[in-house]
Parts: C-alpha cells; sequence; structure tokens
C-alpha cells in the first residue's frame, strides 16, 4: 500500500489484510499498519463508491468517501 496524495504522500506499508465480500460487488477490506493506524474500506463496486474509517496511531478517526474509478491495465 502507498498513499499518492495528501497529507500522508509517499507513505508506504506492507502489511497483511482481511478481504470479506459481503455480496456481490460489495467488499469490506481491513488491516492494521505498522505504525498502529487501522484502516477499514468498504468498496460499493457496482455504486463506484468507497467508504472509509481510519483510526490513526495518533490523531482523530477520520471518515472518507469518494468515487472508484475503474482502469484498464496497460
Amino acid at each position: 500500500m502507498e498513499i499518492v496524495a495528501g497529507d500522508n504522500l509517499g507513505f508506504a506499508d506492507t502489511v497483511d489484510y482481511d478481504a470479506v465480500a459481503l455480496r456481490d460487488g460489495l467488499i469490506m477490506l481491513s488491516w492494521q499498519e505498522h505504525i498502529g493506524s487501522t484502516i477499514v474500506h468498504v468498496l460499493d463496486l457496482e455504486a463506484r463508491q468507497a467508504h472509509t474509517v481510519v483510526t490513526p496511531a495518533k490523531g482523530e478517526l477520520m471518515r472518507l468517501a469518494g468515487r472508484i474509478d475503474f482502469t484498464s491495465a496497460s
């Protein structure tokens, strides 16, 4: 995982994660980073929406949402 924009630009970590298919097109990913932050993503592929909750090792709970864009591999 590598952050490509925002306050933590350039941060990278390799972690184990859990992926759960909640139903067709709805996936939940979760992991804990080595620095202690916990992240949960809910990806609604049909609606092309992502919802994320981050509990940073230091700081306040963050809730984020955004659009998922699909691109072809080149």
